[in-house]
């Protein structure tokens, strides 16, 4: 659409399209931490674009955990690819596909629960189905909602130093002037 890939209406490329969705689960998955700073870097060429097709960006957390995010359109494959990993000092867990690995008694030790594994494509717009209907129901109902405007607003100023740090090309602290 020439809407998202206009950057003043889309505010910016793959990272406003896809990457904020996939950096809000990871930190919401490792419980909300703050990000103290970021290194990023993004690119055009590939698809001649006026927003970046592809950004590769390592954040530092609070809690002295790191995520490293890498999103792009321009990903040469016949398939859409989307995955999670998280890694920790006794286990790892990914998504898409499902897989849990734990440290059980000194050996790894796959620990994935058994059952049918939804498409990337199905668990994606289930993702949205169930978000849609949280937000229906908690305005019917006058209810809390899982995630406030607070968080949201926290996200997106990780989101502008993402973009900072690569247009100057350098670390910048979330939050800084």
């Amino acid at each position: 659409s020439d809407w998202l890939i206009n950057p003043r209406i889309s505010g910016g490329g793959v990272l406003m399209d896809l990457g904020i969705q996939m950096l809000d689960l990871c930190l919401w998955m490792m419980g909300n931490p703050q990000v103290k700073r970021v290194v990023a870097q993004s690119g055009k060429d590939r698809m001649g674009l006026k927003v970046e097709d592809t950004l590769v960006a390592f954040y530092s957390l609070q809690n002295e955990a790191c995520i490293i995010l890498n999103v792009s359109w321009a990903f040469m494959s016949d398939e859409s690819d989307a995955f999670t990993i998280f890694s920790g000092s006794h286990g790892s867990a990914q998504l898409n596909p499902f897989k849990i690995t734990k440290e059980v008694q000194g050996s790894l030790v796959n620990i994935t629960p058994e059952g049918k594994q939804l498409r990337s494509q199905d668990l994606f717009r289930r993702s949205y189905e169930t978000e849609i209907d949280h937000f229906y129901k908690s305005l019917s109902t006058r209810s809390k909602l899982i995630s406030p405007g607070e968080e949201g607003a926290a996200l997106m100023k990780v989101i502008e130093a993402t973009y900072r740090s690569a247009a100057e090309n350098r670390e910048v602290l979330v939050g800084e002037e």
